[in-house]
């Protein structure tokens, strides 16, 4: 179940890169710098979101996506 999972997200990962006129590798980083941006935030509520999702692990862009998704709950995998 989780390769199909993982599946959905990168092919997802490949639909942003193909409407933005990007690659892969540059839509991936963009969501590095966003997790990165996140994780040393001095706003405690997205500190608190951050520690609750992923505790001091940093994600790959793929999790990251992942876990956003399903705390959302406008994607369903």
């Amino acid at each position: 179940m989780f390769n199909i999972r993982k599946q959905c997200v990168i092919n997802s990962i490949k639909e942003i890169a193909k409407r933005e006129g990007m690659t892969v590798a540059e839509v991936q980083e963009h969501f590095r710098g966003v997790i990165e941006e996140v994780r040393t935030s001095d706003d405690p509520e997205q500190q608190a979101m951050y520690c609750k999702l992923f505790g001091r692990k940093i994600p790959t862009p793929e999790e990251f996506i992942y876990v956003l998704s399903k705390q959302t709950g406008k994607v369903r995998f």
